[in-house]
């Protein structure tokens, strides 16, 4: 009876909402103004958008300022009773009262008993039980916080109580009850507890609710296992945090928990998942995959650790979706879980937390196929052809497009979607513009279906596009009447408790004034200290700043602090940096802007320099790093470094397994920073060193691990080689073919994996080359085994390789291809003696093509240059995160190539990140690349200090266990995460706690399995928290022995389907999610029954039952203008039984 009432309070409030929204709406749609929607009023419509007539408001069903096909799109299902005018959510009014406890409770373990109060036009209409705590990752900053919610199930005499009614998609369930929530909170962490520079949301514009509410709404109409939103709320608190309003309201979403079993529905029912996900939490970061193929995880039920394929609809879907809104911070276990799916035996990714995404650089086309290519090749056709017929289910049909823009007129919100609309339209336009036969038959050779409707025109398209991007910047707000004055400040060089490095300190005590307004103050950096000298560069990035007493605020909850209006507030705190690599030299420090926030530029603070101190600098030599082509003791190494001296550097090779040390004298370059020897030169052996330099004047300096291979080319003789064009049906260049007869002399036994063996390159004249694995054709005189070729002592085996290049994807010029590299486990990578095939001209493509940029961070103030192919002599088109610069292109003889370049700062480019293209015309867009700018006050608070890393190979079953040397810079205790990942995302993970200025060993302890020696080398990549990371290369050995490969899960095979070659255009598409909760529930409800679109995975779906209104193209319209609401609501309650 309970749960009966609290669905009939909630389709009562429905009621309420669209008699409302009848009110407001009535003239929307009303194209001819004769008082009635109806039919003549679509055909109007129709026949107005194709004429491009001049705008008028009653056909803007979405208000978005613009009349096109999806208002013909709403009109439609308005008259079919699918959608009402008005199809937004209502927005549920809640309030948590603590009991006098504090809302910030952090920590599984501590739950503390709170009420969660339903309000009502202002009256209480339901009270909970519930157990409350903050959660969160990143976001456990934000304010108000994450949250998780726990209803209470029974009564203390057993009883069941009522749990939270909320809304539901799952088959025909509009509402369905739930046990426990995550709250998610109105914070967008990455613009307001970031820096400015980050374009995500394009620059905080997109409300962060509305993306992560569309994204978890896109995923699950598309079938992706995605938690719903089950409620939308403004939500008060009543704590024991005196800096908390009781008053104030804040938006909320209130999501189901995946892993929740006591829902009245469990998420992993929904979706024919098992109960138990696999997640970071319950697998660690020791178990990892690929995220598109293949997982490992640990069996919760004996523990074992097992391999399994990823669904690949699924996983395709997502990938496929993700690179539509531009989605990114994902990872395996990271902001992604597991679940298996009974049916079919596969295991699908179950994502969340979708703040990071939608960004100016609108995708031209998505990344999918590159995934595909890197899969085992007897799956690669079984994919592609899966992938067809996806991109024609979603991008086939134009009604995928008003479906996604449907998803944004339903967020109930008051906030702008006119950014993501439009963003929308342009993707969905370029992935439909991809898919199409001159694009995406260049993956398949198979064709798109037509749109089942239009999109837009291409003239339409350039000007929403141009004007897009050139809307896309950071806006800034005049800056406020702020008075700033530097009341003290001092400098000072002190020895980091002992340590080999110097620190210095900047102390600054400000005051603020304000004027007739409001000043928010931003936490992140709020002042930001630049460090002067007399060395060679006058400015130079300074540390965090801390406060550490503040007077006279406000408010100091969230990124900000707010500051009164005609108020003097005093700021009192410090900078901190650690001087290791310093010159000799007088310096100080200046206190140069003040961050207000977001949404002003900095305001320069007044002329100030602390007293300059002389510090004498660090001078014994540092190793930054050494490099090698290939890592052979043949090859020519190159030590990059300081301080090394001109004449006489004194090197050491101490080997890392203990043995002999060897010991160098070379000089190094004037400059003294670079130091280059070939080990064979030297009588250096292959093997594992640890390297330290050392001058007679400044002693020894740090070391690095190095790894010096042997060269056994000598093994392999290629006797034959050939490069063939193909073309298609229509004369079309369709593959550059290189094939390879080539023989491995085997001096001890060798054994050759099956993937990943060989790598083919084709190049061009002008240095532009491809690189990929080449297939097995066939061998002779080799042992086959499961995952292996083995070739016994004093045998030759004969290989015949070939490999495919698609000259559309390649720069037209003269092409020839070599082996570059063999993968013989025991052996290293062994690069054969160079032989070409013949050359073979292709015609290519005329796009241009990013081949040169800057890999390190470029300065605001210096100069970037970008090297290409097929750059115009002017008038380049250089996309800089949403900046459009136009810019001709020069000659670059050396390089043999043509080059951009252009001062960020001389555009107005700010520091930060960008996603870096190249456009010639519309059509002709280059790859993306990233470009890091610089800012000098942006600080740095944690970095890699050194890596030990005595590796370069290591075999199946033993363990590795390189140590990470993670230092923090603040002034405060920080918990880092260090992530060691190579490129197939496999790897390992540790979180520790770092005290202020203290730097600490992270090991991270890994053991390979069979499955990681069937590719090599591991190119791994070493990060701490988001600023600093670092790369190394191991190579897996199989054992001498090699046992079966981890056995997965039985899998279900794959149905093959034909692409759909007929597109359902009617309104009640297959995928057209029915929302729950909504506005769409009517005094006198028509019930209609449409397709399921769930996630369920049975095979005989139930149908999914929606409730509409009438259409107004009756005098029913009329009437619901003339009734009085209150007597329509009497009426209403009457018929509940209320």
């Amino acid at each position: 009876m309970m749960r009966s009432n609290a669905i009939k309070i909630l389709y009562i409030s429905l009621v309420f909402f669209f008699v409302q929204a009848v009110f407001v709406y009535a003239e929307k749609g009303d194209v001819n103004n004769d008082g009635v929607v109806d039919a003549i009023d679509l055909t109007l419509l129709k026949s107005n958008v194709a004429a491009d007539a001049d705008y008028n408001g009653s056909e803007d069903i979405d208000d978005d300022g613009r009349v096109d096909f999806y208002d013909i799109y709403r009109l439609d299902n308005y008259l079919n009773e699918s959608v009402p005018l008005d199809p937004r959510f209502s927005i549920r009014d809640f309030k948590i009262d603590t009991n006098g406890r504090t809302l910030f409770v952090f920590g599984a373990e501590n739950a503390p008993e709170a009420e969660l109060r339903e309000f009502q036009n202002g009256k209480k209409i339901n009270e909970w039980d519930v157990n409350y705590r903050k959660i969160g990752a990143s976001r456990s900053q934000c304010y108000p916080p994450l949250m998780n919610i726990t209803f209470d199930k029974d009564d203390r005499y057993g009883n069941p109580k009522e749990l939270f009614a909320g809304r539901s998609t799952y088959g025909s369930s509009m509402t369905l009850f739930y046990q426990r929530l995550k709250l998610l909170s109105e914070c967008d962490l990455w613009e307001d507890y970031g820096n400015r520079y980050n374009n995500n949301g394009f620059f905080g514009e997109a409300d962060v609710l509305l993306r992560e509410y569309f994204i978890s709404e896109l995923f699950r109409k598309f079938g992706i296992p995605t938690a719903e939103v089950v409620a939308f709320a403004n939500v008060r608190f009543d704590t024991g945090d005196s800096d908390i309003s009781k008053n104030k309201r804040h938006r909320y979403l209130f999501y189901q928990r995946t892993e929740e079993q006591d829902d009245e529905v469990f998420f992993t029912d929904q979706f024919g998942l098992s109960p138990i996900l696999a997640t970071g939490e319950n697998n660690g970061y020791d178990y990892q995959g690929d995220r598109f193929y293949f997982l490992t995880f640990k069996d919760p039920n004996d523990g074992s650790v097992k391999n399994v394929q990823l669904d690949p609809e699924n996983t395709i879907k997502y990938f496929l979706l993700g690179d539509l809104i531009n989605l990114t911070d994902r990872g395996v276990y990271h902001n992604e879980s597991y679940g298996g799916h009974i049916a079919s035996g596969n295991w699908k990714t179950v994502p969340f937390d979708f703040d990071l995404s939608f960004t100016c650089n609108v995708p031209q086309r998505p990344n999918v196929s590159s995934h595909i290519e890197n899969l085992p090749a007897e799956r690669r056709e079984e994919y592609k052809s899966l992938y067809f017929g996806i991109a024609n289910e979603i991008f086939g049909n134009a009604d995928s497009l008003n479906e996604m823009l449907l998803i944004l007129d339903k967020f109930p919100f008051d906030v702008d979607k006119n950014k993501i609309k439009n963003y929308l339209r342009l993707s969905f336009y370029n992935f439909y513009d991809h898919f199409n036969p001159t694009g995406f038959s260049a993956d398949t050779g198979e064709k798109l279906e037509s749109a089942a409707g239009q999109i837009m025109s291409r003239q339409e398209y350039e000007g929403l596009y141009s004007s897009f991007i050139q809307d896309c910047v950071r806006k800034y707000s005049p800056l406020p009447n702020v008075s700033v004055e530097i009341l003290d400040s001092s400098f000072q060089l002190s020895n980091n408790d002992g340590m080999s490095e110097n620190e210095l300190t900047a102390r600054y005590k400000v005051s603020l004034t304000t004027g007739n307004q409001y000043v928010y103050l931003s936490k992140y950096n709020p002042f930001q200290i630049q460090l002067q000298s007399t060395t060679t560069i006058s400015f130079r990035d300074f540390g965090y700043f801390t406060t550490e007493n503040v007077s006279s605020l406000s408010e100091t909850r969230g990124p900000y602090y707010l500051i009164l209006p005609n108020s003097t507030v005093i700021f009192d705190g410090f900078a901190k940096k650690f001087a290791d690599n310093l010159e000799a030299g007088y310096y100080g420090a200046s206190l140069t802007h003040i961050n207000l926030g977001n949404d002003y530029e900095l305001l320069p603070a007044p002329p100030n320099e602390t007293e300059r101190i002389y510090f004498a600098g660090n001078k014994a030599p540092r190793i930054l790093s050494v490099d090698s082509i290939n890592s052979l003791n043949t090859s020519q190494f190159r030590v990059i470094g300081m301080r090394f001296s001109r004449d006489k550097n004194i090197i050491r090779f101490e080997p890392s397994e203990g043995g002999e040390v060897k010991t160098i004298i070379l000089p190094a370059n004037p400059q003294g920073t670079q130091i280059v020897f070939v080990p064979e030169n030297y009588d250096i052996k292959p093997g594992r060193y640890f390297l330290t330099i050392s001058t007679e004047e400044s002693g020894t300096g740090n070391s690095l691990g190095i790894n010096i291979s042997a060269d056994y080319s000598s093994m392999v003789k290629i006797s034959g080689a050939k490069l063939t064009l193909a073309y298609d049906e229509l004369k079309r260049e369709e593959s550059l073919v290189a094939l390879f007869d080539l023989y491995i002399i085997a001096d001890e036994d060798v054994e050759i994996g099956k993937d990943f063996a060989f790598m083919v390159t084709a190049e061009s004249q002008n240095n532009r080359a491809m690189s990929k694995y080449g297939e097995i054709i066939s061998v002779l005189g080799a042992e086959v085994k499961e995952t292996t070729y083995v070739i016994k002592k004093g045998d030759t085996a004969k290989f015949v390789v070939t490999a495919r290049f698609k000259p559309r994807t390649m720069i037209g010029g003269l092409y020839n291809a070599r082996i570059t590299s063999i993968n013989l486990p025991r052996y290293a990578f062994i690069a054969p003696r160079p032989y070409r095939t013949n050359n073979v001209l292709i015609v290519g493509e005329s796009v241009p093509t990013i081949v040169d940029f800057p890999a390190d961070p470029v300065a605001q103030d210096g100069e970037i240059i970008i090297g290409g192919e097929n750059f115009l002599k002017v008038n380049n088109i250089i996309n800089v995160g949403g900046r459009i610069l136009v810019l001709p292109s020069l000659e670059d003889w050396v390089k043999k190539m043509r080059i951009i370049k252009f001062s960020p700062r001389a555009y107005g480019i700010m520091p930060g990140v960008y996603d870096v293209v190249v456009m010639t015309s519309p059509k002709a867009i280059s790859d993306t690349v990233k470009i890091n700018i610089t800012d000098p006050n942006v600080p740095e608070t944690v970095s890699i200090i050194k890596v030990d890393w005595p590796y370069y190979s290591v075999t199946v079953g033993k363990k590795f266990e390189p140590v990470i040397y993670v230092k923090n810079h603040t002034v405060g205790k920080l918990v880092v995460d260090v992530r060691l990942t190579d490129q197939k995302n496999w790897g390992g993970n540790a979180r520790v706690e770092i005290s202020p200025a203290q730097t600490v060993p992270v090991k991270i302890i890994l053991e390979p399995k069979e499955w990681h020696a069937s590719y090599n080398p591991h190119n791994f990549v070493i990060e701490a928290g988001l600023n600093a990371s670092t790369t190394r290369t191991l190579r897996v050995n199989p054992i001498s022995a090699s046992p079966s490969p981890s056995v997965s899960p039985s899998v279900a095979p794959i149905k093959k389907t034909a692409p759909t070659t007929e597109i359902n255009t009617s309104s009640q598409d297959t995928f057209q999610a029915t929302p729950a909760i909504s506005p769409e529930v009517s005094p006198t409800p028509s019930t209609s029954v449409s397709p399921s679109v769930s996630p369920t995975s049975t095979a005989s779906p139930a149908p999914t039952v929606s409730t509409s209104p009438s259409p107004s193209a009756s005098p029913s319209a009329l009437l619901y203008q003339k009734l009085n609401l209150a007597s329509l609501l009497s009426v209403v309650l009457e018929l509940l039984g209320l």
